[in-house]
């Protein structure tokens, strides 16, 4: 059978399903003048489809699912067959059915870049809103496959530019996220709303500068999105661009009206985001472009003492040349208690010290011990040749200094640092079991490095001590392992933005 003959039997089909068509319903009318309109536009999606088609006779072909006519209309559609579509639906198949599988036959052939069979879809009735499993409507796929003919189609038959997904992101919000310019262009030539926020209250002028894209920045500004708006949280698009170091957006947001001084939730302004990334460019642009930076009412943080607690030297020095200086005088304000165990060669201690520590300075003094509660079997070696083995118990008491050096933070504020700490101790042993003697007792030196990783008051740490002990093959090289929980009120700690990616993928 010729393509002329099938395109034939498909017309007369169209004709006798008349006033049945799903799609009357969006005309409000019987009027067989609705019908024709969509026939024709159907003549000429079908002509550029057929045009493109190879067809194979498969009529002695087992069908997927005989008796399943819905699901045989997602398969059709999954595969932008338009012929198939419309024998489905004269059948009696239903355009918006959700049956066995996790979307509608819109959405697979949006998925598929199938053009002409969406759009039959759509001719035939298909909600343009419809939703999938996670609450995708189809313009939301079409946006995230960066699909701009798709999504003008299904815009063009009246797909909604506001509807959200799971997570609350609109179309728009999609493609600031994934750097869709052309996409994110037609979305607000066609009216898409710039003031919409996802769940976390970010709107796509903040995802934009979140992810860097200049261009989709530049078109959300010139289109009325406001840069002052904020999150739940209180971040602004201006604190986002002062975390990301981004001098460039930094500069696009001030030239279109945005509030240098603005703080969140926390009372944190951009300088103090700034400062506490290790911004140093951004730090600079900020420093030049402002002039009250200590004078806010609402500001609860000094960039200085940020500075001075994420370990930024060179940031302080430079906002002393501004004259921003830490406030405040250095204490042993903190207060950890630390447990843990030491294991070498032979012979191991439990451990465990309480330490004062200085904030700012990240350093302070410790006291702790060292000790075996059940006495261990250990050998003494007399001379090269007579060798005695005992049992007993040994403790070590210490105390000494340690500071810290950090080596990251991440925006969750998990720190890593390394750790020095030179104690001084004395050590001390049980009598032999079954004797009144005993090793001698000494004071010791007992220099530590180790690294630990820590999170607001819990934390853990690993490291090697030098310990030496008169005991025959134990070595004086100890490894140590425990952790440390933090009992006092720590100085604030300067929160980041945190957007989760996949909720744009």
């Amino acid at each position: 059978m010729g393509t002329g003959m099938k395109s034939l039997i498909l017309y007369l089909l169209l004709l006798s399903m008349g006033a049945s068509l799903n799609a009357q319903k969006k005309y409000n009318s019987a009027d067989s003048l609705a019908v024709d309109s969509i026939v024709n536009r159907i003549r000429v999606v079908l002509n550029e489809y057929l045009e493109t088609v190879i067809f194979i006779d498969t009529s002695d072909y087992q069908q997927y699912f005989p008796e399943a006519i819905d699901i045989n209309l997602q398969i059709a559609a999954s595969k932008g067959n338009c012929t198939e579509i419309i024998r489905l639906v004269a059948r009696g198949a239903d355009v918006n059915n959700f049956e066995g599988f996790n979307a509608t036959p819109l959405h697979y052939a949006v998925a598929g870049g199938f053009k002409n069979a969406a759009e039959i879809l759509l001719l035939l009735g298909a909600s343009p809103d419809s939703l999938d499993i996670y609450r995708n409507t189809p313009l939301v796929s079409a946006v995230k496959s960066d699909n701009l003919e798709m999504a003008e189609l299904l815009i063009r038959y009246d797909a909604s530019l506001s509807k959200a997904d799971i997570n609350g992101s609109a179309p728009l919000h999609h493609s600031a996220a994934l750097g869709y310019f052309y996409l994110a262009d037609m979305l607000l030539y066609y009216g898409a709303p710039t003031q919409i926020s996802d769940k976390e209250g970010n709107t796509p002028l903040m995802i934009s500068v979140w992810a860097g894209y200049y261009d989709i920045t530049d078109i959300l500004l010139k289109a009325g999105a406001d840069p002052n708006t904020s999150d739940k949280k209180g971040f602004t698009p201006l604190m986002m661009a002062a975390q990301n170091g981004d001098t460039l957006m930094l500069r696009l947001l001030l030239d279109s009206g945005a509030d240098l001084y603005k703080v969140n939730h926390d009372g944190l302004d951009a300088l103090c985001t700034a400062v506490r990334n290790g911004r140093n460019d951004a730090v600079v642009f900020l420093l030049e472009n402002g002039h009250r930076w200590l004078l806010q009412p609402e500001g609860k943080f000094n960039p200085a003492n940020i500075a001075v607690e994420y370990g930024h030297d060179d940031l302080l020095n430079l906002l002393k040349e501004y004259g921003i200086e830490a406030g405040g005088k250095l204490a042993l304000e903190e207060i950890v208690f630390s447990t843990g165990g030491m294991i070498t060669r032979h012979y191991s201690f439990i451990s465990g010290s309480i330490s004062l520590r200085e904030p700012r300075l990240k350093a302070g003094i410790t006291v702790g011990a060292y000790f075996n509660p059940v006495r261990s079997r250990l050998i003494l070696k007399e001379t090269e040749s007579l060798f005695y083995q005992y049992r007993l118990t040994t403790t070590v008491i210490h105390a000494g200094i340690f500071k810290e050096f950090k080596v990251h933070e991440g925006i969750n504020d998990v720190r890593m640092s390394i750790v020095t700490t030179l104690s001084a101790g004395y050590r001390f042993h049980s009598y032999y079991e079954g004797s009144r003697q005993k090793p001698d007792e000494r004071f010791c030196i007992i220099p530590s490095l180790g690294i630990e990783w820590s999170r607001k008051h819990f934390g853990a740490r690993a490291g090697l001590s030098y310990l030496n002990t008169p005991f025959y093959q134990v070595s004086p090289l100890w490894f140590s392992l425990g952790c440390f929980f933090n009992l006092s009120k720590q100085i604030p700690r300067a929160p980041g933005k945190k957007i989760r990616i996949y909720n744009y993928e």
